[in-house]
């Protein structure tokens, strides 16, 4: 079983910015069947529709701030029907310090009254993890505070497998633990040191989480790229390589 691959588009987002359409058309030429976004530089909604139709992309999410959803819910919504992307994922960029149960319940109390008016318009709640939510706040970790206050039906995770390698050196464990609640994964790949690297370059077993994900029956696997040498198309073009070559994926 295989699943749908899509790429971040954070990964080449120096090329979007300056050639939306040229961007998008390499990524499909190296084999990705969608995108995640991450903004959408400035492209009118229904331009956007009409590159993705054309390429034949389909969107597999889009990376959101907490505070866009807060003053924009409207805004969001309209655009991500438009481009036919159902899956709205909250990110952090901030890496805002989740050093106390208090700092899980203001993003919670931000969220709840928002999934209603999502799920109303067809769209799903996610949330994207970096390292910070794995602290420990005194026995429960602050990621799992989350999607214990947020149960499935509002909130699914989706998780970072680097992050999660980098913060408990299991991201497999993880994504078991949640199971069928996980869609998208975060296809991530690095080492210990904080450094990012193409997938299959790095530490994660990545062959354990693609297996994983399709035991779990994730709908995405999208993939992230930050690597700084060789960077953007180069280091995807690697990731995307290994994909197919080193794990017939």
């Amino acid at each position: 079983m295989k699943l749908p691959v899509a790429l971040q588009l954070w990964s080449v987002r120096e090329d979007m910015a300056k050639d939306y359409k040229a961007t998008l058309r390499r990524v499909k030429e190296l084999g990705f069947d969608g995108v995640e976004f991450a903004g959408f530089f400035g492209v009118d909604a229904h331009e956007m529709k009409k590159t993705l139709d054309e390429l034949g992309l389909k969107v597999a999410g889009s990376h959101t701030q907490p505070a866009e959803l807060a003053e924009n819910l409207d805004g969001v919504i309209e655009y991500n029907k438009i481009i036919g992307n159902k899956n709205i994922v909250v990110v952090v960029s901030s890496l805002k310090p989740y050093d106390k149960p208090e700092v899980v319940d203001e993003l919670v109390n931000l969220l709840k009254p928002m999934v209603q008016k999502l799920h109303d318009n067809g769209l799903q709640l996610h949330y994207h993890n970096h390292y910070h939510e794995f602290t420990d706040l005194g026995g429960e970790l602050a990621l799992d505070r989350l999607y214990r206050l947020m149960p499935a039906e509002e909130i699914s995770p989706q998780i970072d497998t680097y992050w999660a390698y980098y913060a408990c050196g299991d991201p497999v464990g993880k994504l078991r633990e949640y199971g069928d609640r996980v869609e998208l994964i975060h296809l991530k790949d690095g080492d210990k040191n904080m450094v990012s690297a193409p997938i299959g370059e790095g530490e994660v077993n990545i062959q354990l989480v693609l297996d994983t994900a399709c035991e779990i029956g994730a709908q995405w696997v999208i993939m992230e790229d930050e690597t700084k040498d060789p960077k953007g198309f180069d280091s995807v073009a690697i990731g995307m390589k290994n994909l197919k070559e080193k794990y017939a994926f």
